[in-house]
Protein backbone atom coordinates (compact mmCIF):
# COMPACT_ATOMS: atom_id res chain seq x y z
CA UNK A 1 0.00 0.00 0.00
CA UNK A 2 1.13 3.29 -1.16
CA UNK A 3 2.57 5.48 2.04
CA UNK A 4 2.60 9.43 1.85
CA UNK A 5 5.66 10.98 2.20
CA UNK A 6 4.07 13.82 3.99
CA UNK A 7 3.26 14.07 8.33
CA UNK A 8 -0.50 14.95 8.54
CA UNK A 9 -2.43 15.80 11.69
CA UNK A 10 -5.13 14.42 13.85
CA UNK A 11 -6.59 16.70 15.89
CA UNK A 12 -7.98 18.63 12.77
CA UNK A 13 -9.73 16.21 10.21
CA UNK A 14 -9.33 17.55 6.37
CA UNK A 15 -11.38 17.85 3.43
CA UNK A 16 -11.51 19.67 0.15
CA UNK A 17 -14.45 21.16 -1.07
CA UNK A 18 -16.97 18.72 -2.84
CA UNK A 19 -17.12 19.70 -6.70
CA UNK A 20 -17.98 18.25 -9.87
CA UNK A 21 -15.46 17.91 -12.39
CA UNK A 22 -16.55 17.13 -16.14
CA UNK A 23 -14.27 14.24 -16.89
CA UNK A 24 -12.22 11.11 -14.69
CA UNK A 25 -9.08 8.63 -15.06
CA UNK A 26 -6.13 8.08 -13.05
CA UNK A 27 -5.49 7.92 -10.20
CA UNK A 28 -6.03 10.00 -6.80
CA UNK A 29 -3.04 11.91 -5.79
CA UNK A 30 -0.37 9.31 -4.73
CA UNK A 31 -3.04 6.54 -4.31
CA UNK A 32 -3.95 2.89 -5.40
CA UNK A 33 -6.85 1.40 -6.90
CA UNK A 34 -9.25 -0.19 -4.51
CA UNK A 35 -10.47 -4.07 -4.77
CA UNK A 36 -14.18 -5.06 -5.08
CA UNK A 37 -15.17 -5.28 -1.40
CA UNK A 38 -11.73 -4.18 -0.03
CA UNK A 39 -13.84 -0.72 1.48
CA UNK A 40 -17.50 -2.35 2.37
CA UNK A 41 -18.55 1.10 4.24
CA UNK A 42 -17.45 2.93 1.15
CA UNK A 43 -20.53 4.82 -0.42
CA UNK A 44 -20.65 7.17 -3.58
CA UNK A 45 -22.99 10.08 -3.43
CA UNK A 46 -24.93 11.57 -6.14
CA UNK A 47 -27.31 13.29 -7.64
CA UNK A 48 -30.49 12.02 -9.50
CA UNK A 49 -29.05 12.66 -12.66
CA UNK A 50 -26.31 9.83 -11.52
CA UNK A 51 -23.31 12.43 -10.99
CA UNK A 52 -20.41 11.70 -8.19
CA UNK A 53 -20.42 14.81 -5.64
CA UNK A 54 -19.36 13.60 -2.92
CA UNK A 55 -18.39 10.05 -0.54
CA UNK A 56 -19.81 8.97 2.29
CA UNK A 57 -19.82 5.80 4.90
CA UNK A 58 -22.25 3.27 6.04
CA UNK A 59 -23.38 3.43 9.96
CA UNK A 60 -26.01 0.67 9.90
CA UNK A 61 -28.36 -0.50 7.31
CA UNK A 62 -30.56 2.56 6.98
CA UNK A 63 -28.16 5.60 7.65
CA UNK A 64 -24.65 7.01 5.79
CA UNK A 65 -22.47 9.40 7.60
CA UNK A 66 -20.96 11.88 5.47
CA UNK A 67 -19.76 15.71 5.69
CA UNK A 68 -22.07 18.81 6.15
CA UNK A 69 -21.08 20.47 3.11
CA UNK A 70 -22.14 17.44 1.63
CA UNK A 71 -25.70 17.38 2.40
CA UNK A 72 -26.43 21.06 2.93
CA UNK A 73 -29.14 22.17 0.55
CA UNK A 74 -29.73 19.09 -0.75
CA UNK A 75 -33.17 16.88 -0.56
CA UNK A 76 -34.07 13.40 -0.27
CA UNK A 77 -35.49 14.05 -4.37
CA UNK A 78 -31.88 15.02 -5.65
CA UNK A 79 -30.08 12.27 -3.58
CA UNK A 80 -28.73 9.01 -4.06
CA UNK A 81 -26.99 6.81 -2.01
CA UNK A 82 -24.49 3.91 -4.25
CA UNK A 83 -23.27 1.05 -2.40
CA UNK A 84 -21.49 -2.18 -3.72
CA UNK A 85 -19.16 -0.09 -5.96
CA UNK A 86 -15.47 0.43 -6.54
CA UNK A 87 -16.15 2.64 -9.94
CA UNK A 88 -18.21 5.35 -11.10
CA UNK A 89 -19.43 4.64 -14.29
CA UNK A 90 -20.65 1.32 -13.66
CA UNK A 91 -21.98 -1.13 -11.34
CA UNK A 92 -23.55 -0.81 -7.55
CA UNK A 93 -26.88 -0.87 -6.23
CA UNK A 94 -28.46 2.53 -6.01
CA UNK A 95 -30.67 3.54 -3.38
CA UNK A 96 -33.00 6.40 -2.61
CA UNK A 97 -32.67 8.66 0.19
CA UNK A 98 -35.85 9.54 2.61
CA UNK A 99 -33.93 12.27 4.91
CA UNK A 100 -31.08 14.32 5.48
CA UNK A 101 -29.66 15.16 8.74
CA UNK A 102 -26.97 18.65 8.91
CA UNK A 103 -25.70 18.96 12.19
CA UNK A 104 -27.41 22.16 13.60
CA UNK A 105 -24.56 24.48 14.20
CA UNK A 106 -22.71 23.71 10.51
CA UNK A 107 -21.27 26.68 9.58
CA UNK A 108 -20.90 27.08 5.62
CA UNK A 109 -18.08 29.81 5.70
CA UNK A 110 -15.92 27.89 7.61
CA UNK A 111 -16.92 24.89 7.64
CA UNK A 112 -17.45 24.01 11.55
CA UNK A 113 -19.39 21.03 12.81
CA UNK A 114 -18.92 19.81 8.75
CA UNK A 115 -20.71 16.40 9.25
CA UNK A 116 -24.47 15.30 8.36
CA UNK A 117 -26.23 11.64 7.75
CA UNK A 118 -28.74 10.55 5.30
CA UNK A 119 -31.32 7.93 5.58
CA UNK A 120 -31.80 5.49 2.51
CA UNK A 121 -35.61 4.40 1.77
CA UNK A 122 -34.84 0.98 1.65
CA UNK A 123 -32.52 -0.83 3.92
CA UNK A 124 -28.99 -1.74 2.55
CA UNK A 125 -28.79 -5.52 2.52
CA UNK A 126 -25.32 -6.45 3.83
CA UNK A 127 -22.72 -8.63 2.73
CA UNK A 128 -18.89 -9.43 2.26
CA UNK A 129 -18.72 -6.57 -0.13
CA UNK A 130 -21.22 -4.40 1.73
CA UNK A 131 -21.29 -3.22 5.52
CA UNK A 132 -20.73 -0.77 8.02
CA UNK A 133 -17.99 0.58 9.60
CA UNK A 134 -17.12 1.09 13.51
CA UNK A 135 -16.67 4.83 14.46
CA UNK A 136 -14.27 5.90 16.71
CA UNK A 137 -15.69 6.55 20.35
CA UNK A 138 -12.19 7.69 21.65
CA UNK A 139 -9.77 10.94 20.74
CA UNK A 140 -6.66 9.95 18.52
CA UNK A 141 -3.89 12.50 18.91
CA UNK A 142 -1.56 10.92 16.50
CA UNK A 143 -0.57 7.84 14.60
CA UNK A 144 1.20 6.24 11.85
CA UNK A 145 -0.95 3.91 9.32
CA UNK A 146 -4.30 5.16 8.90
CA UNK A 147 -5.97 4.74 5.73
CA UNK A 148 -8.24 6.84 3.46
CA UNK A 149 -10.76 6.21 0.66
CA UNK A 150 -12.72 7.66 -1.99
CA UNK A 151 -13.05 9.04 -5.49
CA UNK A 152 -10.91 12.04 -5.97
CA UNK A 153 -8.79 14.12 -8.30
CA UNK A 154 -5.64 12.57 -9.43
CA UNK A 155 -3.30 15.47 -9.54
CA UNK A 156 -3.79 19.13 -8.89
CA UNK A 157 -5.22 20.01 -11.73
CA UNK A 158 -6.18 16.07 -13.27
CA UNK A 159 -9.53 14.42 -13.41
CA UNK A 160 -11.72 12.72 -10.61
CA UNK A 161 -10.82 9.06 -10.56
CA UNK A 162 -13.24 6.69 -11.99
CA UNK A 163 -12.01 4.06 -9.56
CA UNK A 164 -12.20 3.82 -5.68
CA UNK A 165 -8.95 4.91 -4.65
CA UNK A 166 -7.11 4.97 -1.34
CA UNK A 167 -3.88 5.68 0.50
CA UNK A 168 -2.00 4.82 3.75
CA UNK A 169 -1.07 8.09 5.84
CA UNK A 170 0.38 9.15 9.00
CA UNK A 171 -1.84 10.78 11.45
CA UNK A 172 0.00 13.92 13.01
CA UNK A 173 -0.57 16.06 16.33
CA UNK A 174 -2.90 19.06 16.51
CA UNK A 175 -0.05 21.36 17.70
CA UNK A 176 1.55 20.29 14.20
CA UNK A 177 -1.89 21.10 12.22
CA UNK A 178 -2.34 24.36 13.98
CA UNK A 179 1.21 25.04 12.91
CA UNK A 180 0.50 24.55 9.22
CA UNK A 181 -2.79 25.81 8.99
CA UNK A 182 -3.58 28.43 12.23
CA UNK A 183 -5.06 28.09 15.38
CA UNK A 184 -8.09 30.23 14.31
CA UNK A 185 -8.74 27.74 11.81
CA UNK A 186 -9.30 24.77 13.66
CA UNK A 187 -10.71 23.50 16.78
CA UNK A 188 -11.15 19.55 19.31
CA UNK A 189 -13.40 18.88 16.25
CA UNK A 190 -10.49 18.32 13.61
CA UNK A 191 -7.89 16.15 12.51
CA UNK A 192 -5.46 17.04 9.73
CA UNK A 193 -4.24 14.55 6.94
CA UNK A 194 -4.25 13.51 3.43
CA UNK A 195 -5.59 15.01 0.10
CA UNK A 196 -7.75 13.67 -2.10
CA UNK A 197 -9.19 16.97 -3.60
CA UNK A 198 -12.59 17.05 -4.46
CA UNK A 199 -14.36 14.07 -2.52
CA UNK A 200 -15.84 15.51 0.85
CA UNK A 201 -17.46 13.64 3.02
CA UNK A 202 -15.18 9.90 2.21
CA UNK A 203 -14.00 8.36 5.31
CA UNK A 204 -10.43 7.84 7.50
CA UNK A 205 -10.05 5.13 9.31
CA UNK A 206 -7.26 4.01 11.69
CA UNK A 207 -7.38 0.32 13.12
CA UNK A 208 -10.87 -0.16 11.51
CA UNK A 209 -12.41 2.83 13.41
CA UNK A 210 -13.76 5.50 10.84
CA UNK A 211 -11.68 8.68 12.94
CA UNK A 212 -12.25 11.68 10.01
CA UNK A 213 -14.58 12.86 7.45
CA UNK A 214 -13.28 14.96 4.55
CA UNK A 215 -13.81 18.36 5.38
CA UNK A 216 -11.62 20.93 3.71
CA UNK A 217 -8.10 21.79 2.86
CA UNK A 218 -5.57 23.91 0.70
CA UNK A 219 -4.87 22.57 -2.89
CA UNK A 220 -4.50 19.31 -3.38
CA UNK A 221 -0.52 17.57 -3.44
CA UNK A 222 1.11 20.73 -2.43
CA UNK A 223 2.32 19.28 1.14
CA UNK A 224 0.14 20.77 3.07
CA UNK A 225 -2.56 18.79 4.98
CA UNK A 226 -6.69 18.33 4.77
CA UNK A 227 -9.26 18.92 7.77
CA UNK A 228 -11.30 15.93 8.39
CA UNK A 229 -14.44 16.48 10.90
CA UNK A 230 -13.29 14.27 13.87
CA UNK A 231 -15.82 11.55 14.22
CA UNK A 232 -15.60 10.76 18.11
CA UNK A 233 -16.27 14.07 18.96
CA UNK A 234 -19.88 13.81 17.42
CA UNK A 235 -20.54 10.37 18.87
CA UNK A 236 -23.43 11.13 20.86
CA UNK A 237 -25.22 13.42 18.15
CA UNK A 238 -24.14 10.48 15.41
CA UNK A 239 -26.23 7.80 17.66
CA UNK A 240 -29.26 10.06 18.78
CA UNK A 241 -29.58 10.54 14.64
CA UNK A 242 -28.77 7.59 13.06
CA UNK A 243 -31.15 5.48 14.82
CA UNK A 244 -32.74 2.53 12.69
Amino acid sequence: MFRSSLLFLFGCIALSAAVALPGRAGRVVGGSDAAEGQFPYQVSLRSAAGAHFCGGSIVNSRWILTAGHCAAGRTPVNTVVVVDTVTLDAGGVAHGTERIVVHPQYAEGNLANDIAVIRVAVPIVFSSRVGPVSLAAELLEEGAGATLSGWGQTAVTGLLSDHLQYASVDIITREECMNRHGAERLDESRVLDVCIQYDGGSPLTFSGLQEGIVSWGVPCGRQEPDVYTRVSAYRTWISQNTAE
